[in-house]
């Protein structure tokens, strides 16, 4: 996540998208410990109070937690890389979880054998930065520390880069917060020229992530998704329409990031 909001934000937020005639999902997928076990219970009976419609978490810790409060609030599982497989999307359904995040790293040749047999509905990332790695270590204060910068920082509007000797032209966005250190995919992603084939394979929800964006492009990112989408609902879609509305997200992206479509054109049989 870019930030998080305060609670007074959070309601005034859920209250603005429920007056629009929309529903309102909040986070709580950190990885939960002992220490913020006994804040979130303090939490849950707020999000029940704003008439928040669903939480989304990868943490079995919090459908416990809210069972044994009994705050239970519509759930949507995600736990990021891990969610490759219908049968264990399907178990969680059957915990209670009323929809699944999709693994970005799924090739469209797997998603097509893997959503068809969901009972839930499947929502996938489609733009932004993509999580490859998440450490508890706190890995610039360690390195700042390790090279005499101890004052060295990177956060979500302010990343640090990562390379590699044997592709020193990539370079891997990372910051750090309380929760540890975050790395990305040096490639963010983009999927607006293959929507149509996310809905002939039945993924009609979509994502879209913000981190390293100003807000005014990211805003209009979204809204070119919106129009995509309302071009798809009314059969107007169209090759020429999907090359425009690329180039119109490139051009609002930032320039130092490139976009690809990710996992999703790659042979199943070549990933390893």
């Amino acid at each position: 996540m870019p930030t998080s909001f305060s609670r007074a934000d959070q309601a005034r937020l859920v209250a603005l998208a429920h007056d629009r005639g929309k529903k309102a999902v909040i986070a709580v997928n950190g990885l939960l410990h002992n220490a913020q076990i006994e804040a979130l219970r303090a939490y849950l009976p707020f999000l029940q109070e704003i008439q928040v419609d669903a939480v989304q978490t990868g943490d079995p810790g919090l459908i416990q937690v809210m069972r044994d409060s009994g705050n239970q609030l519509p759930l949507i599982w995600d736990t990021q890389t891990l969610n490759t497989s219908a049968g264990s999307l399907n178990f969680w359904a059957e915990q209670g979880a009323i929809g699944a995040v999709l693994s970005n790293e799924v090739p469209a040749a797997e998603l097509a054998m893997l959503v068809p047999q969901l009972t839930i509905p499947a929502c996938l990332q489609v733009y932004g930065a993509i999580g490859l790695q998440h450490s508890l270590r706190p890995y610039v204060s360690n390195y700042g520390r390790h090279t005499g910068r101890a004052g060295l920082t990177a956060g979500p509007n302010h990343p640090l880069y990562l390379s590699e000797p044997t592709k020193p032209e990539a370079r891997y966005p990372l910051y750090e917060d309380a929760s540890g250190a975050h790395i990305f995919h040096a490639e963010d992603l983009n999927l607006l020229p293959v929507l149509d084939q996310l809905v002939q394979l039945g993924i009609y929800s979509w994502s879209l992530n913000s981190l390293f964006l100003e807000s005014d492009p990211y805003v209009a990112i979204v809204a070119l998704y919106r129009q995509a989408a309302t071009a798809l609902e009314q059969g107007q879609w169209t090759r020429a329409l999907a090359d425009q509305f690329a180039r119109q997200v490139q051009d609002l992206h930032p320039a130092q990031r490139p976009l690809g479509l990710g996992f999703f054109p790659l042979d199943p049989q070549r990933i390893s």
